[in-house]
């Protein structure tokens, strides 16, 4: 530092410096090369050769003009001035630089001891805030758990209570179905089968019919526990209206398969019957041109018996003993022979589909009946053997009847 406070008053041509005159200047030790660097840099210049008039001379003689040296003596000494100042300005900078960041760390640290002191205030209270929620969340914890034990306890003793009552209840309906098969097992058949028919509709959840149902669901009256309601009362006698209805309308059904079944009976034995006399008629006819035309050809030998004779044979004695002669009567009293016949046979077949559709119905009834008594497959096969037995008597019956029909005939 010594050396560069020191300052020099030298004259300016002593280094060659040809632009500030005979003035004295102050120098730092490092503004000036020495005065060896000097010389090696004239004499380099020097020995450099410059174009121009010293191109014609091709001799090992090379000489340089005064104004071309000195103009790059010039821009030598231009360039260090520059790079003089240079340094001189990133010196004075650097100083410069190094308060402002002497000055901006002093700022900087500030800042940061004030925000650590502020961070540390929010931690602290951060901190506090989740002391304090932990011993409310503990407190709410105990008390949770204090009423989950206090309705866990309530809970416990209201299932035992509903268990008794559920057991109670099994045994009273355990009581209930084992009267009631009894009851059950003392009807009768029919009695049964009624019964069975008449059941409500009911299910494992809902032990009522649509119609109490809908009698209970309007009712409001407070019932006692001995009496029944008026509702109640109701629903039973329109589930008894109901049940009469079904009745009725069963039996209504039954009659009318009946009534079909006659209707296609007597249609039929019509159409036979009619069928039948078309058939005689035509017969009759043909036979007795057939015989005109025979005893045509063949007048000597005699025909063995006339349709009179044989009509003789057939038709009944009249009231007044007479048979009558014409023979359209007796067409007449054949065709309504046959009427009756066909009458007789209608009414026989008739009586065949009314008793195939009795057995059938006694069938169902004995099956059903066999079932809701338990017996054995033996004894329903030696019953069923007796019903067939009945039945084929039955069946045998109407043949007996035509025959008792014809002999009236």
């Amino acid at each position: 530092m010594e050396a560069c406070s020191e300052v020099t008053t030298e004259d300016d041509m002593t280094e060659g410096d040809l632009g500030d005159g005979m003035g004295a200047r102050p120098r730092m030790h490092h503004d000036h090369p020495s005065p060896k660097m000097t010389r090696e840099k004239l004499w380099n210049l020097m020995s450099y050769p410059i174009k121009g008039e010293s191109e014609r001379f091709s001799g090992h003689f090379s000489w340089t003009s005064c104004k071309a040296m000195y103009a790059v003596f010039r821009k030598e000494m231009d360039d260090e001035k520059a790079a003089r100042w240079e340094e001189r300005h990133s010196e004075s900078s650097s100083e410069e630089t190094s308060e402002e960041l002497q000055r901006r760390l002093q700022e900087v640290t500030e800042k940061s001891e004030e925000r650590n002191k502020t961070l540390e205030k929010e931690v602290n209270a951060l901190q506090w805030e989740i002391t304090f929620n932990q011993v409310q969340f503990k407190n709410v914890e105990n008390s949770w758990g204090i009423k989950v034990l206090a309705e866990n306890e309530a809970l416990k003793k209201e299932l035992e209570e509903k268990i008794k009552e559920n057991h109670q209840q099994r045994k009273e309906n355990g009581s209930l179905n084992q009267k009631s098969l009894e009851l059950f097992s003392m009807l009768s058949p029919k009695e049964r089968m009624d019964f069975q028919r008449t059941q409500p509709c009911c299910s494992l959840n809902l032990d009522s019919s649509a119609l109490e149902l809908a009698v209970y669901g309007a009712c409001q009256c407070i019932s006692n526990g001995d009496e029944h309601c008026p509702c109640a009362r109701s629903a039973a006698a329109s589930r008894k209206q109901v049940l009469q209805l079904k009745q009725e309308l069963e039996q209504q059904q039954k009659r009318k398969e009946e009534a079909f079944v006659m209707m296609d009976a007597f249609r039929i034995a019509f159409e036979q019957q009619l069928r039948r006399v078309t058939e005689n008629v035509l017969r009759q006819a043909e036979s007795e041109r057939a015989h005109t035309h025979y005893q045509g050809q063949k007048k000597v030998r005699p025909w063995p018996l006339s349709v009179g004779e044989k009509l003789k044979r057939i038709l009944p004695t009249m009231s007044d003993g007479k048979i009558p002669t014409d023979s359209t009567e007796k067409l007449q009293m054949l065709l309504e022979l046959l009427n009756d016949k066909e009458e007789a046979l209608a009414h026989q077949r008739k009586v065949s589909y009314m008793l195939a559709r009795i057995t059938e119905d006694l069938e169902k009834r004995l099956q059903v009946q066999l079932e809701d008594l338990g017996l054995s497959q033996k004894d329903r096969r030696a019953e069923i053997e007796a019903v067939n037995q009945s039945v084929d008597q039955l069946r045998r019956r109407p043949p007996d009847l035509t025959k008792a029909i014809n002999k009236d005939i």
